[in-house]
């Protein structure tokens, strides 16, 4: 498939939607977390829906998608934010709960309220947990949009897809390249992008201890 050029399209199809698909859920599952940490009624309605969502494997989320968009790309991307807002918008919780209260106090001691309580509080306090956060939304918008475009009776242009076509023509040879690219893509995501960022974090904030030179 690389030398006949249809791998890379495939997989350039796959990325965009995950791309597109995570970008939207940190948007959305930000805007949630802040929600849940400002609001205790929100927080006793949401979380739990959030966590059972975490939960659910992303083959139960494709039926569901389906039910109510139909077989489509839309299906597909529902799929990627079911799949990646809840583990933005708990793990986003969880980075805010951690942060000391001392710090919330010097804050409002100093007049960060509201928006700037957010801005220059909360989120440079909880940043390595954010990061941590953004890592598992990818994690899981990745693994649901594999599994979106792998269920999908939709013939959708993508690696999911490149995999089908594996199983249904029992090519062993087809699946194993397809789940070799996936985790391809997956250690490439991790090593190029999420573990520089979160060791710049952790170094700039004194948490990673120094390497000794011989």
């Amino acid at each position: 498939m690389l030398s006949l050029g249809s791998l890379v399209p495939a997989l350039g199809h796959s990325l965009f939607r995950t791309v597109l698909g995570f970008t939207a859920s940190v948007l959305l599952g930000s805007a949630i977390g802040l929600l849940i940490r400002r609001y205790a009624p929100v927080r006793r309605g949401l979380s739990p829906v959030l966590s059972a969502i975490q939960s659910l494997p992303a083959a139960g989320l494709v039926p569901l998608a389906v039910l109510v968009l139909s077989e489509s790309e839309q299906a597909v991307y529902a799929v990627v934010l079911l799949g990646a807002v809840p583990s933005v918008a708990m793990g986003l919780v969880g980075a805010l709960d951690q942060i000391p209260p001392l710090l919330l106090r010097a804050g409002r001691t100093m007049g960060a309220t509201g928006w700037d309580s957010v801005r220059y509080v909360l989120l440079p306090a909880s940043l390595p947990g954010i990061v941590h956060a953004l890592r598992q939304g990818w994690t899981f918008g990745w693994r649901a949009l594999m599994t979106a475009e792998l269920i999908t009776e939709t013939p959708l242009p993508g690696i999911g897809e490149i995999l089908n076509t594996g199983k249904q023509t029992d090519d062993t040879a087809l699946t194993l390249a397809a789940v070799g690219v996936i985790l391809a893509v997956g250690v490439v995501v991790e090593s190029a992008i999420f573990t520089p960022v979160e060791r710049r974090v952790l170094r700039t904030r004194g948490l990673l201890p120094r390497e000794r030179h011989r």
